[in-house]
């Protein structure tokens, strides 16, 4: 029974060719681990951007808060109102406040305002802004429960921080009135989600925003849809409070189509010169085969010859 046996030149060929296989396989697991660590890499670095711009966003909020508060006690009006309990004058000089500067130019979205007394009961509130359900649990009353705790000296210090009020995200601000003794206190509530849109502009990058439950409250208009989708990287930071309580879910969109296209033509320069190197080096090894292997030939067929008697 006749058996085809693989000739020298043949088992080279297919030993260099499946090592030129092995070597482009790399290539491209390489690509994809690769790929992989710098999609990750740059979720960080825009997760860390993003964290960056929030905190100082919601720094500059705050202050506006607080100076809201501080032209509020400038009022003689609203000291006499508030010294003379009258809750009506009070109401009207807080609804005043969303007529201010910040808020009608759009740099706060103001959604309450509330008075307190030196025992922190509550005295009035705006007209304007989010409903209260119920007088007995105002909007972010953790605020006033925090000051309240706090040493006589230190109440007189403003205090902010973010809360929730029916699944809504806010930043609260406390100021005392009163520099030296506090003799009540105003709390200035706002939308967070509405200042934290300037990210969009100052990163250049397309936003949406959630709160804890995952209930968008904002989108771009260019947010990616569709098969834009595939050309984005999307990204996800949560916006923590002093407890590490997630307030806000903050998502950007950053088009990757040039870094994408840059790593696909290295990949395929890569795949081509290794495919390239793996035939020349095919052809090199069966060109010096050839010619090691001629002499050998030439004797073969001279012991042939011999051996029918040719000469």
């Amino acid at each position: 029974m006749n058996r085809k046996h693989l000739t020298l030149q043949n088992t080279l060929a297919i030993t260099i060719l499946l090592i030129g296989v092995i070597g482009i396989g790399l290539v491209i697991a390489t690509d994809f681990t690769y790929r992989k660590v710098a999609y990750r890499q740059q979720t960080d670095s825009v997760n860390q951007l993003i964290a960056i711009k929030s905190a100082d966003l919601i720094k500059k909020l705050s202050e506006r808060q607080k100076e809201l508060g501080f032209r509020l006690q400038s009022e003689p009006d609203f000291i006499k109102a508030f010294e003379s309990n009258d809750k009506k004058g009070l109401s009207f000089w807080l609804d005043q406040e969303f007529n201010r500067y910040y808020v009608t130019i759009g740099l706060i979205k103001l959604e309450k305002v509330l008075i307190f007394d030196a025992d922190f009961q509550l005295v009035a509130n705006s007209d304007r802004g989010i409903e209260i359900a119920s007088i007995e649990t105002p909007p972010c009353d953790k605020t006033i429960k925090q000051v309240r705790i706090l040493p006589s000296i230190q109440r007189t210090k403003p205090k902010s921080q973010l809360c929730e009020y029916n699944n809504r995200p806010l930043l609260s601000t406390v100021i005392s009135i009163g520099s030296i003794k506090a003799k009540g206190y105003i709390q200035i509530i706002t939308d967070p989600a509405h200042i934290l849109t300037q990210i969009e502009t100052e990163l250049g990058i397309p936003l949406k925003i959630y709160n804890k439950n995952n209930e968008l409250l904002h989108q771009s208009i260019n947010w990616p849809i569709n098969d834009d989708v595939k050309k984005h990287l999307i990204n996800r930071y949560k916006l923590e409070d002093e407890k590490s309580t997630v307030s806000l879910i903050i998502s950007g969109a950053s088009d990757i189509t040039t870094f994408r296209n840059h790593l696909d033509a290295t990949r395929y320069k890569v795949i081509l010169g290794a495919s390239a190197l793996t035939l020349i080096t095919l052809l090199f090894a069966l060109m010096i085969l050839h010619r090691g292997l001629q002499p050998l030939k030439t004797l073969r067929r001279a012991a042939d010859s011999s051996a029918r008697g040719e000469f």
